[in-house]
């Protein structure tokens, strides 16, 4: 979705057509409601919030990641809108109480370049998650969210 400028009205309205899409890309996969992992926005990320909350009246369970350490897969948490959140590492915010839970569905950001790596800055998070999930042999369709600026794309399986 093109990154429509300094303009909040037309960057929400970009961010709503851009998860409009990936929720038909989630229902052209056949999936009754799954468990989606999506993220709390960084700046310069598409933002999923408005999505988030449409999904979850849709049935479908929110999952958020929070880092464990830098080093590690991320761990995702069951969450509604509404619950309290809390500071995160790496400037993000997550559930403030974690209920475990493995998605079906990964949608990653991206506000740069995918050159990087996917995800939070190119620290490697969402690569260890995937290649975690495929070593595990949890099938998962994973789907990457840009501005038109940065590459994204969607694909089922692991890295």
């Amino acid at each position: 979705e093109r990154r429509p400028g300094g303009d909040p009205d037309a960057r929400r309205a970009g961010d709503v057509r851009l998860f409009d899409a990936v929720r038909e890309i989630i229902g052209a996969q056949g999936l009754h409601a799954p468990v989606v992992a999506a993220y709390w926005p960084l700046a310069g990320e598409p933002d999923p919030r408005a999505a988030i909350a449409d999904w979850h009246a849709r049935g479908w369970t929110i999952a958020l990641p929070r880092v464990q350490d830098r080093a590690r897969p991320l761990v995702f948490c069951a969450w509604a809108p509404g619950e309290r959140m809390a500071d995160g590492l790496m400037r993000t915010r997550e559930p403030a109480e974690c209920r475990a839970c493995v998605p079906r569905v990964l949608v990653i950001p991206s506000s740069d370049s995918m050159r990087a790596g996917i995800g939070w800055l190119g620290g490697g998070f969402y690569d260890r998650t995937l290649s975690t999930l495929a070593d595990e042999g949890r099938p998962v369709l994973s789907i990457g969210v840009a501005h038109d600026d940065a590459e994204s794309g969607a694909r089922a399986g692991g890295p």
